[in-house]
């Protein structure tokens, strides 16, 4: 079965009430093995095959092939599986029925339902030796995804009753047994626990594995185990030691109830070895049980492909499989057909005339992912990862195929691991391995980041330096400045591993799939490498960079640190902030600018660093912060206050005065009529519609997924374009990015596969029926949980992956802050409107299709009265009920409204909805929230989805165009709102770590950096000071005009590309990209000496990063 670190999105097996479970039909899966990953593809009839299985045979010999997980190919793509690879040498068709986790049961009843009718001129019998265990239980063991209990599964299964089998269990029931008892007594399957321990040390421990694969063990280890478990008595597979056990028996039995049911076709039985035969070295003893059956004459054909596996060399065995799993690699799939094919020739059975092979043409699937690859694709992977919210995009010829963050799928909110899951989604939307990409493309330049870090640090007092140090410097050594090593172990992956610039990544993201054949450019954001907000100018397929900012002078820090202050978290309470702020009055606008921020005519910003501990301490503001507001920061349990309000507004006001200042500076540098926006303050909706409002640009296009995420997209697209010197294709009205729609979608088929293995009541609606049923509910209050299409790029839910309600409900907005997403009761709810509606419910002359736009809601509309006490009272609810417009539910305290317009073209379904609404209540417009509860990522899959259901109050639930009503289904083993933290207090503490790496990487702090800051301080080196002259200076926009990009910056040093290449050589690198190159010939030998002790102690697996309430090492 497939193995838990081959996690996938994909549901890959369902419920089947006659053998158990099959295949989803339809799917086209990719997941990730030791070779970088493989495909799992089916046809119609839940089957893994490349073309669809047609009852009338053709011009070639046609065999049905059965078995379990090695024959249905688990680590390989269909192509590389014995069965298909017979195909090609024996010039036949194989029908592969295989199912991963079956038994030789199963296979006959699998035979009788799929293949009966099917004609053929033989029947392959693939009998996995597991299959003796298997045939003698009535379940498989599972495990249950919400609770975690050990479960069984049930299947169908024979017993011997007077010589007769007797099938049990059919219709097989969907109820799992929760089963905690490890041991299983029912198993035929003996398991030797210490063998076990000492074989898995041998053969899986990737510490051993030199040791393994040395010529010092090579055959002898694999004797001394065999001569351990003879020793010991011990066999895995007693039933094999004789014809008299009642596994062969009952194995006998059903295989020779399977030749019977064949007749007059040829039956073919191969025994499949598991690892402890062709690897361990153990006798293939089960042959000769086997070879009982064979009887030519009558049909029954018994084939060997054991004994030429057992007797290869060791190192040859070492790769008939994987590691993990034990399944046959390719080589082994290939030795295995060959040896099939040697056996049907000489018993000549099936010998096919010299006919060429048509590929069945007329019934062959689309190839892997829909796209059939030409030679002249050339594909791009972009990553972005580490610090905020990891994402993977994948282009292909400059077009967007996929892009992803990868929370969506470990379900860890603002996950910044490498993305493992979200990578392999994109080959799997591709329809590539990893080895047909042309590149892969980091959105960071690591050494300048690094850089960074290491100038904060010796601008700070030594104390908090050391502490700082200990977080941040030992992840950074062993891991984030190894991004190409990173690569090659994670995706297998040989090619060119490249690199970006950060802001330059955000500009490329949002000029080139925006509809502008040329347009001035601004990102901001906290800090990428040293900038932290930059201007350029996007024309055709090239980008120059004009100005940038750089730290610690940071528009999006600011904002951070007032996130931070009122209580909230950083890098994912901003929006938090922005949605208080209209309850408030911006009284500390002023003391702002007059102590806190300088604000340039120019839109840059410098900070007075008397009021910021970012640099130095887990809290982003100072004591004297805290003075200049009367008090220390909000604690994120604490009831907001109307201090809190004020604040937020007051920086609000601050933001989007410096946006329109900044969006002034750029038409004058660039002349452009067209603004391109992105970065994380770019997410600043209220400021965005602020500045178009003023009229700054004719135009603007804002990056759907401006955080880092988004950087994944741009870094691949500005490698396309400049490292590639790739044109854009011609401007169209509409963005290139669509409606954003840009990750998984999960057919009706996966979808019903998932509904029907769990017994999920539900009733399956076509269009226009599935529009009204849903529009009705709508208009009678219901709440509706919205699973349709591909799922959205970026933080935005717009109708893929929504909740959704009838904005005309003065209570929409209470319930579903409290009963369904269970959040702060003040925060606002977006209307998704039809396009050619907006006009009609919003001051708003242009789309808003990402829900990037504030705009204000039509006077005509509003319910003019005065705000109740709205100056001075604390409590939010009474001010949240209040109605102000015949749109209520989207209608913020200040009239406004985030608005998110639909376009049929880009969302059909979400659109039909809608415009089903107006035709039955007059509304074009729903009320749109993101499909999840607090602290949770957005829902990716049908299983996310139904668990969110079952834990809010939502009353419907829409998977596709399967409809589901709450009161119809069966308990839930969790509560609703079950095990929601309060997602603005940091659960992980920081810990100081006592292994052997920390420490020495500790020591380092002592004996090698401290001595050299005291010399660069001695020579007036840094480029960072923590106390300086504060607003002495009319800007402090950088001018780098000159600074042409180069192909080489693109590009890592070998050093750093090859497998653990030699320290001094990649702290020479990394160093020769840094800017101060006086403070380099310091701090370059404490780098070596960092990079020397974190090669000495690897990680053995990737671990999670600590998460910190310190903007200093997020960023």
């Amino acid at each position: 079965m497939f193995l838990l670190k081959q996690a996938t999105h994909r549901m890959l097996l369902q419920h089947d009430a006659a053998i158990g479970h099959r295949f989803v039909p339809n799917q086209n899966a990719r997941l990730t093995n030791e070779a970088g990953g493989f495909f799992v593809k089916t046809n119609s009839s839940g089957f893994r095959s490349d073309f669809e299985f047609t009852p009338k045979r053709g011009k070639r010999p046609r065999f049905l092939m059965f078995g379990d997980s090695y024959t249905a190919g688990d680590n390989v793509s269909n192509r590389d599986r014995f069965s298909d690879q017979l195909a090609k040498l024996h010039n036949c068709e194989v029908y592969n029925f295989g199912i991963s986790g079956s038994g030789t049961d199963q296979h006959l009843l699998a035979f009788r339902k799929y293949a009966q009718q099917i004609e053929a001129d033989a029947i392959v019998l693939c009998v996995q030796i597991d299959s003796f265990h298997r045939i003698q239980t009535p379940f498989r063991p599972s495990i249950d995804r919400v609770t975690g209990a050990q479960v069984r599964v049930p299947k169908p299964y024979f017993e011997l009753v007077d010589g007769e089998l007797q099938l049990r269990q059919v219709p097989v029931p969907i109820e799992r047994e929760v089963h905690d008892d490890a041991s299983d007594t029912t198993s035929s399957k003996r398991n030797d626990n210490l063998l076990d321990k000492v074989h898995d040390l041998y053969s899986l421990i990737p510490g051993l594995k030199e040791l393994r694969n040395s010529s010092l063990l090579s055959d002898a280890g694999s004797r001394l185990i065999t001569e351990f478990k003879r020793v010991r008595g011990h066999h895995p597979y007693p039933d094999i030691l004789s014809d008299q056990t009642p596994g062969w028996q009952l194995m006998e039995a059903i295989l020779k109830q399977f030749i019977s049911e064949a007749q007059p076709l040829p039956v073919i039985i191969f025994p499949i070895p598991t690892r402890d035969f062709y690897l361990v070295g153990m006798e293939p003893v089960y042959q000769s049980l086997f070879q009982q059956l064979d009887d030519p004459q009558n049909n029954v054909h018994v084939g060997d492909v054991s004994t030429l596996l057992a007797k290869l060399p060791y190192q040859e065995r070492l790769k008939l499989s994987f590691e993990q799993g034990g399944h046959f690699t390719e080589y082994a799939n290939r030795l295995v057909a060959e040896q099939m094919d040697r056996f049907l020739t000489e018993r000549d059975i099936a010998v096919s005339p010299s006919i060429p092979i048509e590929e069945s043409a007329s019934r062959s699937l689309a190839d892997s992912g829909g796209h059939r690859e030409s030679s002249e694709d050339q594909y791009v992977l972009g990553i972005s990862c580490f610090y905020h919210n990891s994402a993977a995009a994948l282009i292909r010829n400059g077009e967007i195929v996929a892009a992803a963050e990868e929370e969506r799928f470990s379900r860890v909110k603002n996950d910044r691991r490498f993305p493992h899951q979200a990578v392999n989604f994109c080959l799997e939307q591709g329809g590539i391995n990893q080895e047909q990409l042309a590149a892969v493309t980091f959105y960071d330049d690591s050494a300048l980041t690094f850089e960074r870090i290491l100038h904060s640090l010796a601008a700070i007092d030594e104390s908090s330096s050391r502490k700082m140090w200990k977080t941040i410097v030992p992840d950074w050594a062993r891991s984030k400045l190894h991004f190409p090593q990173r690569v090659r172990q994670a995706m297998n992956f040989q090619g060119p591993v490249l690199q970006g610039d950060h802001h330059r990544s955000h500009a490329a993201s949002c000029f080139y799939p925006s509809p502008f054949e040329s347009a001035a450019i601004i990102t901001i954001d906290g800090v990428g490498e040293w900038a932290t907000a930059s201007i350029g100018h996007g024309q055709a397929n090239e980008i120059r960079m004009l100005r940038e900012m750089t730290f610690p002078n940071s528009l999006g820090l600011l904002y951070s640190a007032f996130t931070h202050f009122t209580g909230f978290k950083v890098n994912s309470g901003e929006y938090k902030m922005m949605g208080l702020a209209p309850y408030g009055e911006p009284i500390y606008t002023q003391k702002i600018l007059d102590n806190i921020v300088d604000l340039k005519e120019d839109g840059s910003v410098e900070l007075n660093m008397e009021y910021f501990a970012f640099l130095r301490d887990v809290s982003t503001t100072s004591e004297k912060f805290d003075e200049l507001f009367g008090g220390p920061r909000r604690d994120p349990e604490s009831r907001i206050t109307r201090r809190e309000m004020d604040i937020a507004r007051s920086i609000q006001d601050v933001t989007e005065m410096a946006l329109i200042r900044m969006a002034r500076h750029a038409r004058e540098l660039t002349g452009e009529k067209n603004l391109c926006l992105a970065g994380g303050v770019a997410l600043n909706c209220v400021a965005n519609g602020k500045l178009l409002r003023e009229g700054v640009f004719d135009q603007i296009w804002i990056q759907p997924a401006a955080g880092d995420s988004g950087c994944a997209l741009g870094v691949a697209l500005d490698t396309w374009h400049t490292y590639y010197g790739q044109k854009r294709g011609p401007r169209s009205p509409l963005s290139d990015q669509g409606g954003s729609y840009l990750g998984p979608e999960f057919s009706s088929d996966e979808i019903r596969g998932y509904l029907d293995t769990h017994g999920y009541p539900y009733r399956e609606l076509g269009e226009p029926e599935r529009a009204a049923y849903l529009s009705a509910a709508l208009a009678e209050g219901k709440v509706v949980g919205h699973f349709s299409g591909r799922l959205e790029f970026g933080p935005r839910s717009l109708g893929a992956r929504s909740i959704l309600g009838d904005v005309r409900n003065t209570e929409m907005q209470t319930t579903l802050n409290l009963r369904i997403k269970y959040r702060e009761s003040f925060r606002p709810f977006a209307p998704a409107v039809l396009q050619e509606r907006i006009g009609d419910y919003f001051d708003l002359d242009r789309e808003s299709p990402y829900m990037l736009l504030v705009a204000p809601v039509k006077k005509e509309r509003r319910i003019t009265k005065e705000v109740a006490a709205q100056g001075s009272g604390e409590d939010l609810l009474p001010i949240v009920r209040q109605l102000r417009s015949d749109i209520p539910a989207v209608t913020h305290v200040d009239y406004s409204a985030r608005i998110q317009s639909v376009r049929r073209e880009h969302h059909a379904q979400f659109y039909d909805l809608i415009k089903r609404f107006e035709q039955d209540t007059g509304f074009g417009i729903l009320v749109n929230t993101s499909f999840n509860v607090r602290g949770e990522p957005i829902v990716c899959t049908p299983y996310d989805a139904y668990r969110c259901f079952m834990r809010t109050e939502m009353d419907i639930l829409a998977l596709g165009n399967c409809i589901l009503v709450k009161s119809e289904q069966p308990q839930w083993p969790e509560g609703m709102g079950e095990g929601l933290e309060n997602e603005d207090v940091y659960a992980v503490e920081q810990v100081e770590h006592a292994d052997v790496y920390h420490q020495q990487i500790g020591k380092l702090f002592d004996t090698s950096f401290w001595p050299q800051v005291l010399k660069m301080r001695q020579q007036g080196l840094g480029l960072i000071r923590e106390t300086q002259e504060y607003a002495t200076s009319p800007t402090v926009w950088v001018d780098i005009t000159s600074k042409e990009i180069e192909r080489t910056q693109f590009e890592f040093a070998s050093s750093l590309t090859d497998e653990r290449g030699a320290t001094q050589k990649m702290a020479n690198a990394i160093a020769a990209r840094w800017r101060d190159g006086d403070s380099s010939a310091l701090l370059e030998p404490v780098l070596a000496k960092a990079l020397q002790t974190a090669v000495k102690h690897p990680q053995i697996e990737e671990q999670a990063d600590e998460l910190s309430e310190s903007v200093y090492v997020m960023f």
